[in-house]
């Protein structure tokens, strides 16, 4: 509820605000405020599809309240991919269905749950796949395929610092 509690003040201000982030908190470090530490895209992007359906409070709510069970259900297809580039349409199967039971996905994708650890698991789910696309590219594919794996990584850290370790040990 805490870290969920947070992301919805900020993307709130940046709904209300669009396209503005909040750079600047005047609720954190008590009574003088202090800089935001934490990247904005994921906060943002939430308030720029709740803009797309609407400029009501009522609108931003129902957005941030379905954000995280649908990113979620979207990370099953980057796991499906990258099980299916593996050993076939069985596995990617097998991999997305425990993807969509473990324990790790089902309790921090709940509706109403704002954090962002859905949009961290899509990500990532996309970031791997991504990486082993690449690696059966030909070559005008593997330009494509690097410029999307470039907005992945790029995503990634937007969202999160903590995927900077994700990153590292993807480029190793």
């Amino acid at each position: 509820p805490w870290d969920g509690a947070y992301h919805a003040r900020r993307a709130y201000y940046s709904f209300i605000n669009f396209p503005s982030i909040l750079y600047f908190d005047a609720y954190l470090r008590f009574p003088d405020g202090a800089p935001v530490p934490f990247p904005p895209l994921y906060d943002w992007g939430v308030a720029a599809v709740a803009r797309l359906f609407g400029d009501s409070e009522a609108v931003f709510t129902k957005v941030a309240a379905w954000v995280s069970p649908i990113l979620a259900m979207l990370t099953v297809l980057p796991v499906y991919a990258l099980g299916r580039r593996v050993r076939g349409w069985q596995v990617g199967l097998i991999a997305s269905a425990l993807f969509a039971v473990f324990p790790a996905s089902v309790m921090n994708t709940g509706i109403g749950d704002l954090d962002h650890h859905a949009a961290v698991a899509f990500l990532l789910a996309l970031l791997i796949a991504s990486s082993a696309a690449l690696l059966e590219a030909d070559v005008g594919s593997h330009i494509r395929r690097s410029l999307l794996l470039a907005m992945v990584r790029a995503a990634l850290v937007l969202s999160w610092t903590g995927s900077l370790l994700y990153v590292a040990v993807g480029e190793a």
